[in-house]
């Protein structure tokens, strides 16, 4: 029996595209081809992320499905992360040169029918713009006619060339088609440079990461290229520079500014077998790396390669906006042959009715529905980048701000996972002798109750004998005393008995380390209107200690919940009518990441929980949780508000335009401002608070 094949996807730049009815007809026609699960095509960012199986179709067979429906395809270039390709960079300077002399030749044409010129020279002037400047609108029109189809490319060509035949036959109607060419392609050039800066926030995490490396080979120092740099080798790192990729420290220690890749605000210390990401910027101490992560390998790359993956998917708040965008160019076509049969049959005035067939035509682009959304949800996700917040789909990032309870996990995500001491019963001799037989322990306890004593400035003595008793505690001769430390008392957290010399010396308590700023994170989230629940399979009295300490109500509180059934506290939950959001960290809380409506994984967890979630946080500080909402909420305005402005643009546009209310001219000017507008708007979010 042969094995099945697994399901694989691939990224494909799309180069053609004009309107959000493009992009619907690339994916139906991908989606159509046997073997392909799922196909989504950004309008925005000129890119489709197909999923399909191998074992049924190919790459190739993909590539030929868009070509056979009027586009070009390709796979994306790797230099294309970093900066604009080269087919973005031409159009923006394609678009401008157009604009430019068609905005020159615009102005001597209107100029000269108020001089009065011969309609010649007029026509002579009006015809480079049609067909030179204009010519674009043409090539989109017959390549689509070619394929039996149409898009915003029909809709210009048709109607600026009606336009201007009238204008052959009264001149004075030449400066119409004119000012129509000329203001499209302003509000393209400006699109297409909005849009440019989109991907502005993934580009500069790439280039966080130096040119060269400074490596250790034989003793002697080389600067080399960075994708030289193999995994084993040792590099120098000098304060104020850059690490250039992933690592251990071998030597040396310094205080590294991670705040670029995690979001951590203050510099992180590290030593010697301490992790070191690439990128990160070493502050003030000499250290040797030991690489362990080269290339695509490192942990900026594959932040960058699961943000540009999560852009190529769809939020279902875009499905609409798609829908509509879908059949709204022939609607258009059909609502322009009415306008003009209407005025011509009903109000017996033909050229009006052209007049306002052509604005029809020209006004309906769906330019900025198409945009509305893909545009905010790559911002977003740029963004969240950025802040060490990693959004694996457009789904998480839309349901993330829609969340109405926050589920935390305690061990490992509210708290550190180790425990330390809260309440000391001993005097300080007691103390100091118990620490001193701990210090032979490899036991959290043990080394709790170490770390506790030294910050208080107590010396440590040597111990002897030294023996731990599995479940009960440890045992040693130090300074001519026996001392016993152990034997858990069953409190509220978690307790040890310190006996010397065989006689009671009182109790050391200890619990779980909670994170700092998880009490603040909390209350914040509160604040917001959200319910924050806990649930942990530790023992009720602790999970009441951390739930007490953190803010959160008894009865939202769950203990001893077994691991296996922390899905079932999150389905439970959703049968509430909740939309729920899992923190976790370990093994156990996948089940409950994948239940629930987000799961979000501290990127400091396990593979298994980060593969389970919809969103990585690879920052340790559950502030980061409190930013994910926050952004998601600003995004999901930002797409609420570009949905509804440009449904109300249309929505009003359309009949103004039917109804003569509105010229040609200044049908243009607005259909390209629309764009223009939805895309300025997305990028206010690069000023989101979080």
């Amino acid at each position: 029996m042969t094995e099945p094949s697994r399901p694989t996807h691939t990224t494909f730049v799309i180069e053609g595209m004009h309107c959000a009815s493009c992009a619907s007809k690339i994916e139906k026609a991908v989606q159509a081809v046997p073997g392909v699960a799922s196909a989504a095509v950004n309008f925005a960012s000129e890119q489709a992320r197909i999923d399909f199986d191998a074992s049924l179709t190919s790459i190739d067979q993909l590539l030929q499905t868009v070509v056979r429906v009027g586009y070009k395809a390709r796979l994306p270039k790797e230099e294309e992360i970093l900066t604009p390709s080269a087919a973005q960079k031409g159009e923006i300077i394609s678009l401008q040169r157009a604009f430019l002399v068609s905005l020159g030749l615009t102005i001597l044409l209107i100029a000269g029918m108020r001089q009065g010129w011969n309609r010649w020279v007029l026509t002579a002037i009006a015809a480079p713009i049609q067909f030179w400047s204009g010519w674009r609108f043409y090539q989109g029109f017959f390549h689509q006619l070619r394929y039996r189809s149409v898009d915003m490319n029909t809709l210009i060509a048709l109607g600026t060339s009606a336009a201007f035949a009238y204008g052959l036959y009264d001149c004075r109607y030449l400066d119409t088609s004119a000012m129509i060419i000329t203001f499209i392609l302003l509000g393209r050039w400006l699109e297409w440079r909005a849009r440019g800066k989109v991907s502005d926030a993934i580009r500069a995490l790439l280039q966080l990461s130096p040119p060269h490396a400074r490596v250790l080979r034989q003793g002697q120092e080389q600067d080399i290229p960075l994708a030289d740099v193999q995994v084993g080798d040792s590099l120098i790192i000098r304060p104020g520079e850059r690490i250039p990729v992933d690592g251990s420290v071998e030597s040396g220690q310094s205080e590294i500014d991670e705040s670029m890749v995690t979001g951590e605000s203050l510099p992180v210390l590290k030593k010697t077998a301490d992790l070191l990401i690439g990128g990160t910027l070493n502050t003030v101490g000499a250290l040797t790396l030991r690489a362990t992560a080269v290339g695509q390998e490192t942990f900026l790359a594959r932040i960058v390669q699961q943000v540009q993956e999560a852009q190529g998917t769809k939020a279902p708040i875009q499905q609409l906006a798609d829908r509509v965008a879908g059949v709204f160019v022939p609607i258009v076509l059909g609502i322009a042959v009415v306008t003009f049969l209407s005025w011509w049959g009903l109000a017996h005035a033909p050229i009006q009715g052209l007049q306002a067939a052509i604005t029809v035509l020209i006004i309906a682009c769906p330019c900025a529905l198409g945009l509305a959304t893909p545009v905010a949800l790559m911002v977003g996700m740029g963004i969240g980048a950025r802040h060490g917040i990693l959004f694996r789909t457009s789904e998480a990032l839309q349901l993330t701000g829609q969340a109405t309870i926050v589920l935390f996990d305690k061990t490992g995500t509210l708290t550190m996972g180790r425990p330390e001491v809260v309440r000391v019963q001993v005097d300080d001799n007691a103390l100091a002798l118990a620490a001193s037989a701990e210090a032979l322990s490899e036991h959290p306890i043990g080394r709790a109750i170490v770390l506790y004593a030294r910050a208080h400035g107590l010396a440590l003595m040597p111990a002897h004998e030294f023996e731990a008793i599995p479940g009960i505690g440890v045992k040693a001769l130090v300074n001519g005393h026996r001392v016993f430390v152990g034997k858990n008392l069953g409190t509220e957290s978690a307790a040890v008995n310190v006996g010397i010399d065989e006689k009671p010396a009182g109790y050391i308590q200890l619990a779980d380390a909670i994170k700092e700023d998880a009490p603040d994170s909390v209350k914040i989230l509160q604040a917001r209107g959200l319910e924050v629940w806990m649930v942990t399979g530790d023992h009720a009295a602790s999970a009441k200690y951390v739930g007490d300490r953190c803010g959160i109500p008894n009865s939202r509180v769950r203990a001893e919940v077994l691991p296996g059934d922390k899905a079932k506290v999150v389905e439970e939950l959703q049968q509430r009518g909740e939309n729920v959001l899992m923190v976790g960290d370990g093994i156990n809380d996948a089940p409950a990441l994948a239940q629930a409506d987000v799961g979000i994984a501290l990127g400091t967890g396990t593979d298994v929980a980060i593969e389970s979630a919809g969103i990585t946080l690879s920052s340790k500080k559950l502030g980061a949780v409190v930013s994910a909402i926050k952004l998601s909420q600003a995004t999901l305005r930002d797409i609420r508000q570009n949905l509804f402005w440009a449904f109300f643009y249309n929505a009003a546009a359309l009949p103004l335009a039917a109804f003569g209310r509105l010229t040609p001219a200044w049908a243009a000017l607005a259909m390209g401002l629309s764009s223009v507008t939805v895309v300025g708007n997305a990028l206010r979010l690069y000023r989101t608070k979080l």
